[in-house]
C-alpha cells in the first residue's frame, strides 16, 4: 500500500513545482511584455529623430552655399 501513496505524493510535489514555475514564467513575461513595449516607444524615438534630422539638412543644405559664397568673399576682402 506504500506506492499508491507515494504516486500521490509525487503528483502532488509535481504539481506544487509547476504552480510555482508557472508564477516565474508570468513573472518573466511581465518583464518581456516591458521590454517589448520599451522597444517599440526607442524604435518610435529613433523614427522621429531621423526624421527631424533629415528636416534640418534639408532645411541648411541651401544655406551651405551662401555660407560658402559669403566666406570666400570675407576671405577676398581681407586679403586686400
Amino acid at each position: 500500500m506504500n506506492g499508491p501513496d507515494i504516486t500521490l505524493e509525487i503528483l502532488t510535489d509535481l504539481r506544487a513545482e509547476m504552480r510555482g514555475t508557472n508564477a516565474r514564467l508570468d513573472g518573466l513575461m511581465r518583464r518581456l511584455d516591458l521590454v517589448d513595449v520599451t522597444l517599440l516607444d526607442l524604435a518610435v524615438e529613433q523614427a522621429l529623430t531621423g526624421r527631424q534630422r533629415r528636416a534640418v539638412e534639408e532645411r541648411d543644405a541651401p544655406l551651405e552655399s551662401r555660407v560658402s559664397a559669403l566666406e570666400d568673399r570675407v576671405a577676398e576682402l581681407e586679403s586686400k
